[in-house]
């Protein structure tokens, strides 16, 4: 965090203190500095003194990356048996109002790992990005992994159900 901060407010990096106590999980949400953490060092080297910032959960949910959001359109191969030859999918992933740094992880991920565990001998998916109003998209917790594991589970129900199959 020291790191990229120096380069932002273009400081050396031995003059920025960057406190991080143990703040729980959320892994990739925590690789970046957000707006706040610019601001309040800017406000410290403004006012030379020591600035905390901590953000309220509404500034959180706000300005915090997302991941989970995908809108999937898709189309399933599959024998009276049961067995899913294969599977076609479209989805659209909105990233907010511009693409952070492996910011196409995540849609990109689903589209590599939409197969799950199953055996399925094709498998095509074209994934697109959206600008949007809406909190940029990043990594976090799974890089696109709960995303892919949740469609290809959901699909999996459709298709039993349709089959009336368990």
């Amino acid at each position: 965090m020291r790191s990229i901060l120096s380069d932002i407010l273009d400081v050396p990096e031995r003059r920025l203190h960057v406190r991080s106590p143990d703040v729980g999980g959320g892994f990739g949400a925590k690789l970046r500095p957000y707006s706040g953490y610019v601001l309040a060092a800017r406000a410290a080297m403004d006012v030379d003194a020591p600035v905390k910032w901590t953000a309220t959960r509404t500034e959180e949910n706000q300005s915090m990356v997302h991941s989970r959001h995908h809108l999937i359109d898709a189309e399933v191969g599959v024998d009276d048996d049961g067995t899913i030859r294969g599977f076609r999918a479209d989805t659209v992933a909105p990233v907010g109002a511009f693409l952070m740094p492996a910011g196409s992880n995540p849609p990109t991920n689903l589209g590599v790992m939409a197969k799950g565990q199953y055996d399925i001998p094709a498998a095509y998916v074209h994934t697109r990005g959206a600008y949007t109003n809406t909190a940029c998209l990043a990594a976090y917790r799974g890089a696109g992994r709960p995303e892919a594991s949740y469609w290809v589970e959901r699909m999996i129900r459709i298709v039993a159900d349709e089959l009336d199959m368990d």
